[in-house]
């Protein structure tokens, strides 16, 4: 976003539509990166939702923030309970949590 703020105190109509127009053309370039963000979360989400394989989304202390429908398959646990929960409660595998770890 760009706003040119001028120490003169300039009141005059042709700089109160030059600050509009500066107004319009960044909320339009705003606009136009939330719709293309929109877009990419979703294809996103239709990807990690759709894909057959287990997929789970963690933070850094190993905790569930995301987990797919064949992840939930994978831990016969529903979707809901999976969230929240430590990836070593339902995945006991020492290997794997030292390759989430690095």
């Amino acid at each position: 976003m760009v706003i040119i703020l001028s120490e003169k105190k300039n009141k005059s109509p042709e700089s109160h539509l030059y600050y509009g127009r500066n107004l319009i053309a960044s909320y339009q370039v705003e606009q136009a990166d939330r719709e293309e963000l929109e877009i990419a979360y979703q294809t996103l989400n239709a990807i990690f939702a759709c894909t057959p394989d287990g997929l789970v989304a963690i933070d850094d202390a190993l905790v569930i923030q995301q987990a797919n429908r064949a992840f939930s398959l994978l831990v016969e646990m529903p979707p809901k309970e999976v969230l929240g929960r430590l990836l070593t409660e339902l995945l006991p595998c020492p290997e794997l949590i030292a390759r989430c770890l690095r």
